[in-house]
């Protein structure tokens, strides 16, 4: 221990250890200094990291809708134009049935018309046949003066015909001509 003692007492240690005191004394505040300021950096290093981790979040969230919306856009896009093309069919559907109303419409039309001409046209010749009726009536009777005499005439003729008819010979003579024989 005596060794130790005169250790001790050796000023050259006191001067080192005060020299080592007065430079961690001196040193420490620095050293915290320094350390407080490293601190200050690393959360602002860290601060601008984490910004950047959530800019890059964000970013790769907005890519992603962007590509979910432009995925969608293409869907929409394609569910307008499937459903442009049915309304396109519905339309020409509707278009074709009311053509085809039309057409029927005209159709039945032209038919009234054609009935009615018809009509008119049996009518007119109703009354042209009833004129007609009417004028051979009238002709007729005027010209009844005429046949009263033709009657005589052909009540004659008639008797002639019945006598004729009432004769054997001249019956056996017309069956022959009407089988095929000539009156001889």
């Amino acid at each position: 221990m005596e060794e130790l003692m005169t250790f001790l007492d050796d000023p050259e240690l006191w001067k080192g250890v005060a020299f080592i005191g007065a430079a961690v004394l001196t040193v420490m505040p620095i050293y915290r200094f320094i350390l407080k300021k490293m601190q200050e950096r690393s959360d602002r290093i860290t601060a601008h990291l984490d910004e950047a981790l959530k800019l890059r979040r964000e970013a790769l969230d907005m890519l992603r809708d962007a590509k979910h919306k432009e995925f969608y856009q293409e869907k929409d896009k394609k569910e307008i134009v499937q459903k442009a093309l049915k309304e396109a069919r519905i339309l020409k559907n509707e278009a074709e049935k009311d053509l085809q109303k039309r057409q029927d419409l005209k159709q039945a039309e032209i038919l009234e018309r054609i009935r009615l001409i018809r009509e008119s046209g049996l009518h007119e010749l109703k009354e042209q046949v009833i004129s007609i009726a009417v004028q051979t009536a009238m002709d007729v009777i005027q010209k009844d003066e005429k046949l009263a005499e033709n009657k005589v005439f052909f009540d004659k003729a008639l008797e002639e015909v019945t006598q004729v008819l009432t004769q054997k010979e001249e019956q056996e003579k017309i069956l022959r001509y009407s089988n095929g024989n000539n009156f001889s």
